[in-house]
């Protein structure tokens, strides 16, 4: 799962990025690996039933990294807008 949370993945089908923070806290040791939860509902989702979130044979294939999603730095977001909205006449 990489960075990604297993339990969102798996309940909403949905990909969430946690690898902008460095901490701890919502992390959990299973099988040797490590994974990141998105907060702690999920670390608890997935301490109750790690099997279910990260099965020996996942469920779930990750789509191809350049389909992912990413967090963007404030800078790379302006790199990507370099011009401010302007409103004509509103």
């Amino acid at each position: 799962y990489e960075h990604y949370c297993p339990v969102s993945l798996t309940l909403r089908n949905e990909l969430l990025d946690c690898s902008s923070t460095t901490r701890t806290d919502y992390v959990a040791e299973y099988r040797g690996r490590y994974y990141r939860m998105a907060g702690p509902k999920e670390l608890q989702q997935f301490l109750d039933d790690s099997e279910h979130f990260a099965p020996s044979e996942p469920r779930k294939i990750l789509p191809a990294p350049n389909c992912r999603p990413h967090r963007r730095t404030e800078a790379e977001t302006k790199a990507m807008f370099p011009k401010p909205i302007e409103f004509a006449s509103y």
